[in-house]
């Protein structure tokens, strides 16, 4: 598949045509059934992988012009849900890619002061997942992200100025495993020595909340964590609503710490 240009991808997603051969498609995909992976197919093949890490790059690329085309926004969301919605069988760029590009409408029903309230604050994508992007010049704030990033790279960061917080999110397509909270405590270590950096305090940002977002998470595995983990880490689990195109993060720490 040619490069997909990010142009090319909002004319075909506002228009219902496939991405590859332009031919008008399902309405749920970006793609035809002829040219890629339909959510009721079985396994992806290598080919349909490469397309879709492909196509989710410039997804993530268009994230700006996206709020200009509520269709094209719509379709480029389900298609994205449904890969998601795979299981096994999906990218972990594309969940990075769903989370990053629709952050400010993700749903948080168990959460009394979510991160994204009212599609405040900035998010940024610092995945290793998919390559990076080519961005115009950066602000003060995107410049501090972009040098820790470097040094500590968690999957996405974002910044909340009504909290003065910077939001740590490691995502796994998975369960919970050593390795997830092995490395988002080495990020939140180092993140939390930034807070005295003087660009760090320019911003006015004052504290760091790291979260573990996963698909699933067992009573048992929750409550072998370590004390002093399971009060620094917000923990959510991800699902796909009964729409099939939004996606919700459910507090994994209130469930578990419900009687009921």
């Amino acid at each position: 598949m040619p490069l997909t240009t990010v142009p090319l991808l909002l004319r075909s997603a506002a228009t219902g045509r496939c991405l590859r051969c332009g031919v008008c498609g399902d309405s749920t995909e970006l793609y035809c059934d002829a040219c890629g992976p339909n959510r009721t197919t079985g396994s992806l093949s290598d080919t349909h992988k490469a397309s879709i890490k492909d196509t989710v790059r410039v997804v993530r690329d268009a994230r700006a012009h996206l709020d200009g085309d509520e269709r094209a926004r719509c379709r480029i969301q389900r298609w994205l849900a449904g890969l998601i919605a795979r299981g096994d069988e999906s990218l972990e760029a594309v969940l990075h890619t769903y989370i990053y590009v629709f952050w400010s409408t993700l749903g948080f029903p168990d959460t009394f002061a979510p991160p994204n309230r009212e599609g405040g604050g900035a998010v940024y994508f610092t995945s290793e997942s998919l390559p990076e992007a080519d961005e115009p010049a950066a602000t003060d704030e995107a410049k501090f992200v972009a040098t820790m990033k470097r040094q500590a790279r968690v999957d996405l960061v974002a910044v909340d100025h009504q909290v003065q917080a910077i939001y740590l999110l490691e995502v796994k397509k998975g369960g919970l495993d050593d390795r997830a909270v092995g490395q988002l405590l080495r990020y939140y270590e180092h993140w939390s020595k930034a807070l005295y950096r003087s660009d760090c305090r320019m911003l006015n940002l004052n504290y760091i909340r790291p979260m573990l977002i996963l698909e699933s998470v067992e009573e048992s595995e929750w409550r072998s964590l370590p004390q002093f983990f399971r009060d620094v880490v917000s923990i959510y689990k991800y699902q796909i609503d009964t729409d099939g195109t939004s996606l919700s993060l459910l507090n994994t720490r209130r469930q578990m710490m419900s009687p009921f």
